[in-house]
């Protein structure tokens, strides 16, 4: 069917105030319309069987100065335009079983530029609002003297001091509520008053941060609310595009006979109404936890040679004298920015670097090759392991996709670990042998914890089937301090992460600093004996490929070379009750001594009090795994680790004569 547009609204005079001076967007109120002849109609904007209607009838709507609002009716697959918006019709808004309300609002003083910034050029709608709800009780700053509702919107929108994620505001007090909370982060909280006048207003445009997310599906269900139509392949390619969809916030998707069904709403924004029946088609709903590190520490997980392509970008303003080694500065700044910045990349090329505004979670396959660049994520660890391992590291874990190492180098194996995170941090608190790397494999949560890495095993490091596999290489363990150092001349390390020039007389005073650092597990280095330079860098060939090399004059460059050093030596043997254990030889590792659990809120990296190690280990706060306590090893050697203060380090310009 062709679309259907009436002309009676291209030709009505204009009864809506403009929007000069600010911008115009729209508020979503979910299964909702106006009481029916209440309220003045225009018309109907567009009218098109078995389609996405939302962003043609914004589109629509924001076109024709007489449509205020309009609502959209998805099993009549139409929407149609108000004369008039709630402003003067509040009590005539009721609950609706098949539509969602969309009204223009006014953000007058904030610019086209800044709204962009803060909520994409494509975002549909800026804020959800509800009735005569509010959030009891997580007021962070409260305004007033509000004009209006808008006013209010705008207030959260535009707030620099904390993330703020919803508002209340009350229409006879004319008072702002703003909170960091949402009825998703304290679903507990979020509470029906009868005839307050108050009514909860959802930004949109808060960035995620930190999160953990899992679909639930049910059979033989389709969403509420068809906001965008793509094809998809199967369910899973479904989700994936409904992880990456940027115009709204995806809660929900359905599939069925490859049409993907992407929906705005999930069964917390339409509340009692129930979503639409339809045979075989498959229903997943999406469920986020922020991560708010409670108990925990921050840091990073560093993925070499990849980006994230569907990420929004914010670049890192660097030191003007600033050229190469900008990782610390680059680390700093997503660390200000605290939740606002889930992720950073780094680009060692063009020395610069960029804050991003989403992490991998739900979007594996967005991550791509980029040669001479870095992913970053956040993540958060919160054992007392942390703190003593981990100490100044500029990131935590290192992470590969689809690789893994030879299953009989695994001599720890847990069931049921809740996430990849989980598997770390048992890796970190592991006792009874040094944990160099651990598998999470996605589908089936499990976590294999190992003694080796890819540089001790070259041999047993290889590309596993399965892309759901997590290869996690530990930053915080020793490194092989015996490994041989391979000579290349005229030729620097591409990612190159601090450059040194405080006192760099000699190679020998180079390799020191290498072998001493303590932000990160130093792989290779380069000097530069002309400018007195030594280049430090965490990737080698093994991590970066065949990039990790950039070729300039009179500059000598030096990789570790492991792969003749005495590895782990593997022999099987009986145990008393006849189970087979895994002897392994760790004399040449130094294992940490573990701190006491951390206490109270969100902290940064700092020294802590050491206490001498106990006979067990706690888990971390999540299901108890099944540990396969006949692959455990026997014999440990441990050496106590030390704890370091604080340093900060000193960018360098990079020599010009390069």
């Amino acid at each position: 069917m062709l679309p259907v547009l009436l002309s009676v609204i291209t030709r009505a005079l204009v009864t809506s105030d403009n929007c000069f001076g600010g911008v115009e967007t729209f508020e979503k109120l979910a299964a909702t319309n106006f009481e029916s002849n209440t309220v003045p109609m225009a018309g109907v904007l567009l009218q098109q069987d078995n389609v996405a209607l939302t962003r043609d009838c914004i589109n629509l709507c924001r076109q024709q100065q007489r449509c205020t609002t309009f609502f959209l009716d998805y099993t009549q697959f139409r929407c149609l335009a108000y004369v008039e918006s709630s402003r003067r019709h509040r009590d005539h808004l009721r609950a609706s079983n098949n539509s969602n309300l969309f009204e223009k609002i006014c953000l007058k003083g904030i610019s086209r530029q800044e709204f962009d910034h803060i909520c994409g050029n494509e975002r549909l709608w800026a804020f959800e609002r509800v009735k005569d709800t509010i959030l009891d009780g997580f007021i962070e700053k409260e305004l007033a003297n509000m004009a209006d509702r808008e006013e209010c919107a705008k207030a959260c929108l535009i707030e620099t001091s904390f993330i703020c994620r919803s508002a209340e505001f009350d229409e006879v007090k004319r008072i702002c509520r703003l909170s960091k909370e949402n009825r998703r982060t304290q679903p507990q909280a979020f509470v029906y008053v009868k005839d307050s006048q108050r009514d909860y207003i959802e930004n949109q445009c808060a960035p995620a941060g930190p999160a953990s997310c899992v679909y639930t599906s049910k059979m033989n269900t389709n969403v509420f609310s068809m906001d965008s139509l793509q094809f998809a392949s199967s369910a899973e390619d479904c989700q994936l595009q409904c992880d990456r969809e940027q115009s709204f916030n995806c809660g929900a998707y359905g599939f069925i006979n490859n049409r993907c069904m992407l929906s705005g709403d999930d069964e917390k924004t339409i509340g009692k109404h129930p979503l639409t029946t339809m045979k075989g088609a498959t229903y997943g709903e999406r469920t986020c936890v922020a991560e708010l590190c409670t108990n925990g520490i921050f840091t990073y997980e560093k993925i070499t040679g990849h980006i994230l392509r569907s990420a929004i970008t914010t670049p890192v303003e660097l030191p003007e004298y600033s050229s190469l080694g900008v990782t610390n500065w680059c680390r700093g700044s997503c660390d200000m920015a605290q939740l606002n910045c889930p992720a950073f990349t780094i680009n060692y090329k063009n020395n610069r670097c960029e804050r991003l505004d989403r992490n991998t979670q739900g979007r594996i396959t967005d991550l791509i090759f980029s040669e001479g660049e870095s992913f970053f994520e956040k993540i958060c660890l919160r054992v007392p392991q942390i703190m003593s391992q981990c100490q100044d590291k500029f990131w935590a874990f290192e992470r590969v996709l689809g690789y893994e190492l030879a299953p009989v180098l695994y001599v720890k194996t847990l069931n049921f670990v809740q996430s990849r995170r989980d598997c770390q941090e048992y890796c970190l608190q592991e006792r009874e042998f040094p944990c160099r790397s651990a598998l999470y494999n996605d589908e089936t949560t499990e976590c294999k914890l190992s003694p080796e890495d890819r540089r001790t095993s070259p041999g047993h490091y290889y590309r596993s089937r399965n892309i759901k596999i997590n290869y996690l290489e530990n930053q915080c363990v020793r490194i092989h301090s015996s490994c041989p150092y391979q000579r290349t001349t005229d030729a620097y390390p591409a990612y190159t992460d601090i450059v040194e020039t405080n006192s760099v007389t000699s190679n020998e005073e180079c390799e020191r600093l290498c072998n001493n650092n303590r932000y990160f597990l130093c792989r290779s280095y380069a000097y530069y004996s002309s400018n007195s330079q030594c280049f430090l860098s965490g990737d080698d060939s093994v991590s970066a490929g065949s990039s990790f090399l950039q070729h300039r004059s009179n500059i000598v460059y030096y990789e570790r070379q492991c792969s003749k050093l005495p590895t782990f030596q593997h022999a099987n043997q009986s145990s008393n009750n006849g189970d087979t254990v895994h002897i392994v030889d760790t004399t040449t590792d130094e294992y940490p001594i573990p701190l006491t659990p951390l206490t109270g809120e969100t902290s940064t990296l700092a020294p802590g009090m050491m206490q001498p190690p106990s006979s067990s280990s706690s888990l971390p706060p999540s299901i108890s795994p099944d540990i396969d306590s006949g692959n455990v090893n026997k014999e440990v050697v441990i050496i106590n680790g030390t704890v370091g203060g604080i340093i900060t380090t000193k960018i360098t310009r990079f020599p010009e004569s390069l």
